[in-house]
């Protein structure tokens, strides 16, 4: 009959086409297939208990100092916490910053109406945006008591619209004071030469005068000549009978983006087109003018900033300090000079900028 299975640890010899085959216990055979069971048999009998008694501790290990750092994975790294840091930030604003607290875009159009100031900007040279102002009450000063008489109509809708196109059936188009605009060549010649000319002239007359520097072009301008006031209340009547002529055929003139042009942000054709043009912007585009809007842009400059700085020092600590006071000088040399820019073209003195 069927003898008794013998143990594991015993070795049992069966003839098997004529050669004699040696059962060893499980794993002796991977063992002498990769030459290492002289080996495992001298670290099992380094321990009187056999290989199941065998077990690793705190002696076996070895301290090795890594000495190199992969660049590409600190670089990802540190884009990924930038990206994440600022996604939060903006989903914050956007639907609860901007819903519930204040939206800084219509709160400055809603001050330009308030001050009865209608502002054009030209972004490029035939084409920018225009900020409606134009403010619905009588006087632009006036007192509390019949402001807030203005606010409590305007909030009944017993007044006007405070839109360019008020007496457009649909409501939104009624209310919005924001829209792209393209001008044609003439009217932009007549800018050029009536007021950006004289400008610019003057402030190279002013540099000429003094040792060019970055503190001087950080420096407040000088008040505007006569002549330049009055080139500039010129072409400030030329815009305003552009605009009334706007608002008078604005059939004609005033026109919604289709689907193409908002996809591909397609300007019309103005060498085909003898008039001006206005498009409905329901988006506050021109953020795009401020410092506001270039969020992507700083983004991928504070990343830049930090991932170089981090490249040569490898401490995230100095990388990210030395990435706040970039940032921190870039912005404070923005404002200087973009309140210089506003204050040379529109001839309002730097100290009623606020």
């Amino acid at each position: 009959g069927r003898g008794q299975e013998p143990d594991a640890g015993e070795r049992v010899a069966h003839a098997a086409g004529g050669q004699r085959v040696e059962r060893a216990p499980d794993g002796a055979l991977v063992l002498a297939g990769a030459h290492a069971d002289h080996a495992a048999a001298a670290a099992v009998r380094l321990r009187p208990g056999g290989l199941g008694a065998f077990t690793p501790n705190s002696a076996d290990l070895k301290q090795n100092e890594f000495t190199s750092s992969s660049v590409v994975l600190r670089f990802a790294l540190s884009t990924f916490l930038f990206i994440f840091c600022t996604g939060v930030q903006v989903l914050f604003k956007v639907i609860i910053g901007h819903k519930y607290i204040e939206h800084p875009l219509e709160q400055f159009v809603d001050l330009l109406t308030l001050t009865n100031t209608s502002i054009v900007l030209l972004q490029d040279k035939y084409s920018g945006y225009y900020m409606h102002g134009r403010s619905l009450m009588a006087h632009a000063d006036t007192n509390m008591i019949e402001l807030n008489a203005q606010m409590h109509k305007e909030q009944e809708m017993q007044v006007a619209a405070r839109g360019l196109i008020s007496k457009s059936a649909e409501r939104p188009m009624a209310e919005n004071q924001c829209f792209e605009i393209y001008i044609t060549p003439k009217l932009r010649e007549k800018y050029e030469s009536k007021l950006l000319n004289h400008i610019e002239r003057s402030k190279m007359q002013a540099m000429n005068a003094q040792t060019i520097s970055v503190i001087q072009t950080m420096k407040k301008p000088e008040l505007a000549k006569l002549d330049t006031v009055k080139a500039q209340q010129d072409i400030a009547d030329t815009f305003r009978r552009f605009i009334n002529n706007v608002e008078a055929n604005a059939s004609t003139h005033v026109r919604i983006k289709g689907l193409w042009e908002r996809l591909f942000s397609v300007p019309p054709d103005m060498m085909m087109i003898d008039n001006e043009i206005f498009v409905h912007d329901f988006q506050n585009g021109f953020g795009k003018f401020i410092l506001y809007g270039i969020e992507f842009d700083l983004l991928i400059f504070n990343i830049l900033v930090f991932a170089a700085i981090d490249m040569a020092t490898t401490n995230w600590a100095v990388a990210a300090f030395l990435t706040y006071a970039i940032e921190s000088a870039m912005r404070f040399c923005r404002a200087q000079m973009g309140e210089n820019n506003i204050s040379e073209k529109t001839l309002v003195d730097s100290r009623f900028l606020i």
